[in-house]
């Protein structure tokens, strides 16, 4: 198992980028990483840890949502053999106190099926890379 740390060039905070692990992992390795990751990182006097970001979370739940958000929430809740969106954020909500928006943007007449394959092979090519 390993995760990538991402430095935010503050004194206060620090920030996750890329997690993995081998499927064949002890259970709950990943738990021990973070929680070894917060002491060092509290011992060295950061404030914050940033866990990333939970992609997808809650697009389209609003029943104001247009179409292509809609069908990203479908990625999110039913995508799991492409990417677990949803594993990722129960995973983390494990240890977030405060969750931050922020949003993916793509032209308006683009498809975003086409957007959110781009991002699956982008996040997918990492996963497949750790694994060999």
């Amino acid at each position: 198992a390993f995760a990538n740390i991402m430095p935010t060039y503050t004194e206060a905070s620090i920030s996750i980028d890329l997690m993995r692990h081998r499927s064949d992992s002890p259970s709950g390795i990943m738990d021990f990483l973070f929680i070894s990751l917060f002491v060092y990182y509290q011992q060295e006097k950061y404030q914050w840890f940033n866990l990333g970001m939970a992609p997808l979370a809650n697009v389209g739940a609003s029943k104001r949502s247009f179409l292509q958000e809609r069908m990203a929430y479908y990625i999110f809740e039913f995508g799991t053999h492409f990417y677990s969106f949803q594993g990722l954020k129960n995973y983390k909500e494990k240890y977030a106190a405060k969750w931050l928006a922020k949003y993916t943007v793509y032209p308006k007449n683009a498809s975003l099926v086409f957007t959110m394959a781009q991002i699956l092979i982008l996040v997918n090519r990492d996963r497949e890379k750790s694994e060999e």
